[in-house]
């Protein structure tokens, strides 16, 4: 291959390279997380402790679904002294 040729390669080469180079994307500041906007704000929220119902205060949106204990009765289902019965929402395990 002559000199020639090979510098007639070269800038076909680089013409190529130019005409179907990857445009560099700009650094963006990222795009916030939905799962973040969707949290609920935190915080105490009231709540009626499902055993002894004393009112008490969560470090979560209690939602119903599920029952809220005060400290005391939270102890005690920790522990095992008391076992809450399965609500609708919790069916009891089979097995």
């Amino acid at each position: 291959m002559s000199d020639r040729q090979k510098e007639e390669k070269r800038q076909r080469n680089l013409e190529y390279a130019k005409k179907f180079k990857k445009k560099k994307k700009k650094k963006t500041a990222p795009s916030p997380n939905p799962f973040i906007l969707m949290a609920p704000a935190a915080g105490p929220f009231p709540a009626t402790c499902a055993r002894c119902k004393k009112q008490t205060e969560v470090p979560f949106r209690p939602t119903g679904l599920k029952p809220v204990y005060c400290d005391e009765c939270f102890a005690m289902v920790r522990s095992g002294a008391y076992v809450p019965l399965p609500t609708e929402a919790e069916p009891a395990p089979v097995g």
